[in-house]
């Protein structure tokens, strides 16, 4: 259906070539459809999940507050400098990384300040 109330992607040139391909394997798509969306469904119910076996956003803060010093900038450098077998000073990359790095504190302050900022 091409006319005044057709869509933007509808009108262009190419449109009905593409049309027709994916109709070809309609149910393919449908399908494909409908297990991504369920796969989306179930991974967001699993992050969200409260049970003990599970690996959720809430233990993943809990962890942070717990253990400050694994999300700092000096814990930070050292697991980046053991993952390269770094010897010597910091290469100048390192040293810029560490500079636009977010630590527990940083990320503490700038959530404060947006529920500041939240009505």
């Amino acid at each position: 259906m091409v006319g005044p109330s057709a869509s933007r992607k509808q009108r262009s040139p190419g449109w009905r070539a593409i049309y027709d391909k994916f109709q070809r394997a309609a149910h393919f798509w449908s399908l494909s459809a409908y297990s991504l969306q369920t796969t989306f469904f179930m991974a967001f119910g699993r992050i969200f999940d409260k049970r003990s076996d599970s690996f959720s956003v809430q233990k993943l803060v809990e962890a942070t507050i717990a253990n400050p010093a694994l999300f700092s900038k000096a814990a930070l450098r050292e697991r980046k400098r053991k993952s390269a077998n770094m010897t010597g000073s910091d290469p100048r990359w390192l040293v810029d990384y560490l500079n636009k790095a977010w630590d527990v504190k940083s990320l503490n302050s700038q959530i404060e300040e947006f529920v500041r900022k939240s009505p």
